[in-house]
């Protein structure tokens, strides 16, 4: 049976090339290689080389590699701070020396490091995050991992073998390395990022902007990368898997809606529009944006499959368009909404209705105006904010990365944030294999 990491024709082989790094583009947006991951993987099965780990793809008789597989859940940098250099959140490094003796190393700095062997695969280890360090690392104000995220969703593997086959992954990824499929329960939330608090450190105007809002967090679901690369046949392969991302913006408005409808009828405590491309919460004050259905709605060919299945290094496309469809869902909505539970009460309530009708209209404004300035529509390359997913480098050049690689290597992370002026630049979910050298 052919595993999709195991085999990289299986899961879209890429050929290396000397193409220079392609820069992430809301421009250009391209429908989805054909080798990316599906919104939901059936890889349940142990991996063929688990079973028989040597020759995957014949080599000729003797040829031996050193070869190093990584993957690292949370890699960059928020506010100056380094993530690369923080021992609690090491990643893992696995390496082989082309006579058989396999290495487990850190993805970054020495201690703490307690890597687990992989049963039935001596080429292989993992070593999953963990989150209870994350609190003391003076990071928390702005990226929060839950303590309760299930550890299958934290994973951090290698595979290094002699024969030239290397593989890593990270994240929602099994101990043999396969991306998971989705829980009976619904995919945990991975990390979340307090946009208010990284947006106000770019500028004043920055500042004065989310001002406007009482929250603003991006909310990344379970997410997963892999990467594998085979030096015999010179061929790489690399897949992702992003569950969903969410902006959560808080508001007044919201909760002056409640107080003026409940005079008269109660209003439940969220509701949400059409696939669930918005959502509000009347007690917290705060809305929710589903960017996977929201891109889905505005180019349905493109994002059919949400935020999976996009060629490498997408920028999510935050145009006017997509502004104005989700402005449009927040008023349908809310209007529906409104109409609903007030409109049977007739000229009871006329007044009443126009001034709810009346917040409703402020907190589009306030939406539309937020997203403008967070992602520049008419430049987005200076927006706010950028939001990549199935990032890559070439393969054959250093990545933008605050640990790059060398030439030969093959990364890829689920997604990466950036914020202006150096404030966030942030991976998660980060697979890398290479370089795999021939040594006899």
């Amino acid at each position: 049976m052919s595993d999709p990491l195991r085999d990289p024709e299986t899961s879209g082989t890429v050929r290396m090339s000397n193409d220079p790094f392609r820069k992430p583009s809301r421009r250009a947006i391209v429908k989805g290689a054909a080798w990316a991951v599906p919104a939901v993987i059936a890889v349940n099965a142990a991996p063929a080389w688990a079973a028989s780990p040597h020759d995957f793809v014949p080599c000729p008789s003797g040829n031996i590699y050193n070869t190093v597989g990584r993957g690292r859940l949370l890699s960059g940098s928020l506010l100056g701070t380094n993530l690369d250099t923080l021992a609690a959140i090491n990643g893992i490094t696995v390496s082989n020396d082309g006579h058989g003796v396999v290495t487990p190393s850190v993805w970054g700095t020495a201690n703490p490091f307690s890597p687990s062997p992989v049963s039935s695969d001596a080429y292989a280890y993992v070593n999953a995050l963990d989150v209870s360090l994350l609190s003391a690392l003076g990071i928390s104000a702005s990226l929060v991992v839950d303590v309760n995220t299930p550890v299958g969703v934290l994973n951090q593997y290698g595979r290094a073998v002699q024969n030239g086959f290397s593989a890593g992954a990270s994240g929602a990824v099994t101990n043999n390395g396969a991306i998971q499929t989705m829980p009976g329960g619904g995919w945990p939330v991975l990390a979340s990022l307090d946009l208010k608090h990284l947006i106000a450190q770019v500028s004043t105007a920055a500042a004065n902007l989310v001002g406007a809002v009482t929250n603003l967090k991006l909310e990344i679901g379970a997410a997963a990368g892999r990467a594998t690369l085979d030096a015999c046949s010179a061929s790489s392969g690399r897949e992702y898997l992003v569950s969903y991302a969410r902006l959560v913006i808080g508001s007044g408005l919201l909760g002056q809606i409640l107080s003026l409808v409940a005079t008269v009828a109660n209003l439940p405590n969220t509701t949400s529009g059409p696939d669930n491309l918005v959502s509000f919460d009347f007690q917290e004050k705060t809305l929710v944006v589903d960017l996977g259905a929201l891109l889905a709605k505005a180019y349905p060919g493109t994002y059919s499959n949400q935020l999976n299945g996009l060629a490498p290094n997408t920028a999510l496309l935050i145009n006017s368009h997509v502004i104005s469809t989700l402005t449009t869902a927040i008023s349908d909505t809310l209007t529906n909404l409104l109409t609903r539970l007030l409109g049977p009460l007739g000229a009871l309530v006329g007044s009443l209705l126009g001034g709810v009708v009346g917040l409703v209209n402020q907190l589009v404004d306030v939406v539309g105006t937020l997203l403008n300035g967070l992602f520049n529509p008419d430049n987005p390359e200076k927006g706010l904010l950028n939001i990549v997913v199935n990032a890559q480098n070439d393969g054959t050049a250093k990545g933008p990365s605050a640990f790059p690689l060398v030439a030969g290597g093959y990364d890829v992370a689920a997604v990466w944030v950036t914020v202006l002026n150096s404030v966030a630049n942030l991976y998660l979910a980060r697979a890398s294999v290479g370089p795999n050298t021939q040594t006899a």
